[in-house]
């Protein structure tokens, strides 16, 4: 099989009738907005952005969750657990989940899993976090 030879045959992909790329941006945000798990950015160790499966998890509008710690979300539990994991993962540390009891607005808790990647937001480093409840 040939090689492209350049970055325009590269970019020259056969697609089946009916699929053809859109020539608008996509908005990732209403993507995001579409994931399944919760998806949130933590700069600062506070929650800056939240998409609506999280409010649904925590049971707080993002009104409400926006500016607050992480570690209100957390049982006391784990909240120190969890504080070392964000130490961890913002001197460098590796990507890999972690399970937390999430403590919801009505007191109760749940179960979650989070995987979080150290990213870079508007020039400050922050974390780009996926929630999973892993009690469906």
């Amino acid at each position: 099989m040939d090689e492209p030879r350049d970055r325009s045959d590269a970019d020259r992909v056969e697609r089946p009738v009916g699929h053809e790329r859109e020539t608008s941006p996509v908005d990732l945000r209403e993507l995001v907005e579409h994931y399944l798990d919760g998806v949130f950015l933590i700069v600062d160790g506070k929650l800056l952005h939240a998409h609506r499966e999280l409010e649904e998890m925590t049971g707080y509008s993002a009104e409400e969750a926006l500016g607050r710690p992480i570690s209100d979300f957390i049982v006391p539990e784990d909240s120190n657990r969890a504080s070392k994991r964000l130490r961890e993962l913002e001197d460098g540390g590796p990507s890999y989940p972690s399970r937390y009891r999430l403590r919801r607005k009505d007191g109760t808790e749940q179960a979650i899993e989070v995987l979080s990647r150290p990213i870079e937001y508007q020039g400050r480093h922050a974390l780009l976090s996926v929630v999973r409840d892993i009690e469906k």
